[in-house]
This record gives C-alpha cells, structure tokens and sequence, in this order.
C-alpha cells in the first residue's frame, strides 16, 4: 500500500527519525489530505498541518497565515503510555524541525 497522503521535505525529514520498532515496511510520515489539499486547522493568525504516519497523527507544523512560513511544530503523544513512533525524545525532534525549517515555506 505504502505512502497514504502529502509528502515532502518535512516529512521525507521525520521519516529519518522513525524509530525501528514502529516503522511499518512500505509506509512513510505523510501530511493527512483531502483530496490532495492538507486537511488544517486554523486561527485568525495561523494555520497547520495534520502530520501522520499509519495508525495516528504523530506531530503538526504551523504556520503564520501572513507569511506562510513555518512557526511551530509540535510531536504528538500516542494513547496510553506510548510515547511517539519517533527514535529521540519530542524536545529534541522539536528544536531539530524548528532550526530547520521555522521561518521557512513547506512545499507540497
């Protein structure tokens, strides 16, 4: 089956940070679409993304609506005491993305 929604250099960057036990052969961190537009959600000032990987959204990427740039990112906790699918602890994927990519335009 493989990729499921969005893919770009974001999510080609979390894919790098999957931990070995939650990878699933074939499956790659995707933006959550509709009809091949991200699905959002959104603010008087910003925007963002649903970022998933099979099974449950793992993070979302704002952005600041003026802009279209990059503002935050957050990693999103699994149910229960699951943790994330992510290899290193949320803080330290999150300043990673964030020298990355904040203040900076996402392709789709």
């Amino acid at each position: 089956m493989g990729i499921l929604g969005i893919r770009n250099e974001l999510t080609m960057f979390l894919d790098e940070y999957v931990s070995d036990d939650c990878k699933c052969d074939g499956y790659h961190v995707y933006i959550f679409e509709h009809n091949g537009v991200p699905d959002t959600f959104e603010t008087d000032t910003e925007y963002g993304w649903f970022i998933r990987y099979p099974g449950y959204t793992c993070a979302n990427v704002v952005f600041d609506k003026a802009t279209k740039t990059v503002k935050d990112f957050t990693v999103t906790e699994r149910d229960g005491a699951l943790g994330t699918i992510f290899k290193i602890p949320s803080p330290e994927l999150t300043k990673l993305v964030l020298n990355k990519f904040k203040g900076k335009p996402l392709s789709l």
